[in-house]
């Protein structure tokens, strides 16, 4: 990947989107947009849902992938659509949501068929690739590329839905959650340590006609990445502590301490939550 020859203008952007509500509020998610949408669909489905408020017309997009349940209010889809007018935001939102190089892709459709199983088979089936070193027993690996990073959004956004449900999660749903957030660190360390998905985001950001967008340095995301996906379990956290929930404190703080063997990406958060204190 080429190295970016400007800063980005707002560093933390990424750390400030990366709450526990990161796909609640993702902005694809809640439009129903894809991630390789034109700025002129955007316009026209933004000016479609504006006509539809109008009229007091409710006509909601079908087959929406992972609908956000309760579904988002016109205020809330507003939001969504002026952060697709940012570029900065949108970009955020573009790495945390699913990439599809066709519209026919069989994942989507799954996806918006609603079976997540049959989707992340078929991704698993493109990504996973044998490692053959000499003298030991053949092993597979994540590529780290688009099938990986897409894992990587599903386990992570199913994670954090059980995360924010209402109410105690009964034992299988627990064990479930507790399955999904394995699955996307593994999935999201692939991501980070492999530079074919960020070769495509640097392609992305170089492709696009906007002026404001070619300050973007897909370094500094890159290097951001690992401590923004902790945030959401350090703000989780934060409020069980104020909750004097010790045992859910524990659960999230073992969470960050699980996610990486790298001292240095999870400390920060860690720090977070002894300040909560």
């Amino acid at each position: 990947m080429r190295s970016q020859e400007h800063a980005d203008p707002t560093p933390s952007a990424l750390l400030e989107r990366a709450g526990p509500d990161l796909y609640r509020h993702n902005a694809f998610r809640v439009t129903g947009l894809a991630t390789n949408v034109t700025n002129a669909e955007v316009r026209a489905a933004a000016d479609r849902r504006r006509l539809e408020d109008r009229m007091g017309m409710n006509s909601p997009i079908r087959r929406r992938v992972l609908p956000v349940e309760p579904p988002p209010d016109a205020d809330q889809t507003r939001e969504a659509f002026d952060r697709l007018y940012d570029p900065l935001s949108r970009i955020v939102d573009e790495i945390f949501w699913f990439w599809f190089e066709t519209a026919d892709d069989p994942a989507l459709a799954r996806l918006q068929d609603g079976d997540r199983r049959g989707a992340a088979e078929i991704w698993v089936r493109t990504d996973i690739r044998p490692t053959v070193q000499p003298g030991k027993a053949p092993t597979s690996s994540l590529s780290g590329d688009l099938a990986t990073h897409n894992l990587a959004v599903l386990w992570h956004c199913e994670a954090l839905d059980l995360e924010l449900r209402a109410g105690k999660l009964a034992p299988y749903e627990q064990s479930l959650r507790n399955w999904y957030w394995s699955e996307a660190f593994k999935c999201w360390e692939a991501v980070v340590d492999h530079s074919a998905f960020w070769d495509r985001l640097a392609r992305r950001i170089s492709g696009d006609p906007d002026p404001r967008i070619k300050a973007l340095a897909v370094e500094k995301i890159w290097k951001e990445l690992p401590s923004a996906l902790l945030l959401p379990n350090a703000a989780l956290a934060a409020a069980a502590i104020e909750a004097c929930d010790l045992d859910e404190v524990r659960r999230q703080s073992g969470l960050i301490r699980s996610s990486s063997p790298k001292p240095d990406q999870v400390e920060p958060s860690l720090r977070l939550v002894s300040a909560s204190v």
